[in-house]
Order: structure tokens, then sequence, then C-alpha cells
């Protein structure tokens, strides 16, 4: 110790020093921590292919999130033909589209990709509870595509089809229209910005109002008219104007 400082004093005092030295370390750890996660996460300079039917489907919001999110991705479609035909679906993992693939990795699930993709451009909300309502509204309009019944019997199917729409499938259409509601003229199911639970609730819209939702009548989501709103705001949105527009070129 120095002359006139107390022992226990310049202890304090070296102990302080080695604390903020040690700060120091771990903040930079932090830092390049970070750094090396941020250089393993796909922005511009990944190989990014997404394998899907030629249509929208569960494909689209997909679509949709990565090209927000300005990550040059190949768009690659697959025919029913094909895939039912070739040897493609026995060598996909899970033997489902889409799949993603990422320098050559291969994820499966769409919904998975789907926040993994929206995550990367400003389609997810950072807020937990809203994120929590982002994946609420797109597992409920998975689980309504999911347990919708199929049969090779066109007139079994219709008839399943048909108590199905007025069933479990108009419960989850109906709660779907309560948070559509809330949203208000403006707003959006998670709050003021759009999300991709909202690109979800346009593609659900779409199916059934452009008659792709085999034996539901176009006329069946004109009893969710909060929903109808909301899938309209999601049309006109800056988001999807680009991403159509990009298609064209």
């Amino acid at each position: 110790p120095r002359p006139g400082v107390p022992a226990v004093d310049a202890q304090r005092r070296i102990q302080y020093s080695m604390y903020k030295q040690l700060a120091l370390a771990v903040a930079l750890l932090a830092t390049l921590a970070s750094g090396a996660a941020e250089e393993g996460t796909c922005k511009k300079d990944c190989n990014v292919v997404l394998t899907y039917f030629d249509g929208a489907g569960r494909a689209e919001a997909i679509r949709v999130a990565l090209f927000t999110a300005g990550i040059p991705f190949e768009d690659k479609r697959i025919s029913f033909p094909v895939w039912s035909a070739s040897k493609i679906k026995a060598e996909t993992p899970g033997q489902a589209l889409p799949v993603l693939e990422v320098d050559g990795v291969v994820y499966t699930q769409s919904l998975a990709i789907g926040r993994w993709a929206a995550k990367k451009s400003s389609l997810y909300p950072k807020d937990d509870r809203a994120a929590m309502r982002c994946d609420e509204i797109m597992d409920i309009f998975q689980e309504v595509l999911t347990k919708t019944p199929q049969d090779p019997d066109v007139e079994k199917k219709k008839s399943l089809r048909e108590a199905y729409s007025e069933g479990p499938m108009k419960i989850k259409m109906e709660l779907a229209e309560t948070y559509a509601a809330a949203a208000g003229p403006a707003g959006f199911s998670c709050g003021s910005d759009l999300t991709i639970a909202d690109i979800s609730i346009w593609g659900a819209v779409d199916m059934i109002k452009s008659g792709n939702f085999d034996h539901v009548p176009a006329s069946y989501i004109d009893q969710f008219p909060a929903l109808v709103s909301l899938a309209k705001r999601v049309e006109e949105s800056d988001v999807m104007t680009k991403y159509w527009a990009s298609k064209k070129k």
C-alpha cells in the first residue's frame, strides 16, 4: 500500500480494478460470441432453396417472409404428378412439403420455416406476448388445413368436408374472427404492424374465396367479415405489393 493509505483500502482498490477488467473481458467475449453467431445466421450470403408445390398453400407466407427479409432464394416448385410418381417424395425428409434447404442443410415443417423467415424480416413481433398471439394464429390455420377430411370417394369427401366446415373448422374460424375484429378497421391481428400471422389469415381467406378449398363454398367466408377485411388490408400492404411486383420481373 502507498504511504498513508490503509492496507484494507488498497486491497479494495485492487479488487475493484480486477472486477472492472473482468467485466470488460466478459463484455468483449459476449460481443465476439454475438458476432460469431451473427456470421452463422443467414442473410444474403446463404444458399437457400424452398421446395413446394406450384401454388400458394403452406408456402406463400414463407416466400413473402424470405422476400421481405431480403434473402435471395430458389423458389423450387414441383407438380403433384411428379411428386407422386417420382422418388422425390421418398427421398424428402418427412415425405412432405414444404422443405427449406440452407447451405445444404434441410429443414421441414412449414410453421417452423415460416417463423424463421419472419424473424429475419419485420414480420415477426419482438414483444413476447404478441409473438405468442402470432404463433397461435398461425397454428389455428395450420390446424384447419391439417384436420381437413380426405377421402378417395368424392361424395364421401364432400359430405365429410361439409360437416367439418360447420363443426371444427367453424369453431377455429370464429376464434380467428374475434382476433381480427379486435384489430379494428386499420390494425392487424398482433398489433399495428403486419406479421406473418396476418399473411396466414390472408392465405386462408383467399383459398376459400377463390374456390380452392374443395367442397367449402366461396360464400362460406362471408360469415367472417373481420377476417375478410383484415385480408384486404394485407393485400393492400406495402409488403404484399412489393412481393407481387417482384414476381412480375
